[in-house]
C-alpha cells in the first residue's frame, strides 16, 4: 500500500512539474501604456490577473498575504527570471504581491 501512495505522489509531482516546464515560455500582457504612469491600482489589478493567469497554471493561487514584502521581491525575481517575464509584467506582479504582503 505504501508502495501506491508513493508512486501516485511521484506521478502527480512529475505531472505537476511537466506543466510548469510547459507554460514556461507563455507570458500574457500586463495592459496597454507605460507601467511607469500608471496608477498603483491599475497596476495592482493587472498585477493580479497576471498572476491568476500565470503563476496559477503551475500551482496553486499563493495570496499576497502569505508572505512579507521582502520575501515576494526574492519569490518574483527568481519567478520572473525563469518564465521570461517581461519588465513590465515583472512590475505589475511586484506591486500588486508587495503592496498586498503581510505587514502592508
Amino acid at each position: 500500500m505504501k508502495g501506491l501512495i508513493f508512486s501516485f505522489a511521484v506521478a502527480s509531482a512529475l505531472l505537476a512539474f511537466s506543466a510548469c516546464v510547459a507554460n514556461t515560455h507563455r507570458t500574457y500582457p500586463v495592459g496597454s501604456g507605460d507601467n511607469a504612469q500608471m496608477s498603483g491600482e491599475n497596476l495592482s489589478k493587472n498585477g493580479r490577473e497576471l498572476a491568476v493567469k500565470q503563476c496559477g497554471n503551475c500551482h496553486r493561487f499563493y495570496f499576497p498575504r502569505e508572505y512579507d514584502a521582502e520575501s515576494w521581491e526574492i519569490i518574483l525575481k527568481q519567478k520572473s527570471k525563469r518564465l521570461y517575464l517581461k519588465e513590465a509584467q515583472t512590475i505589475a506582479l511586484m506591486y500588486y504581491f508587495k503592496s498586498e504582503s503581510k505587514g502592508q
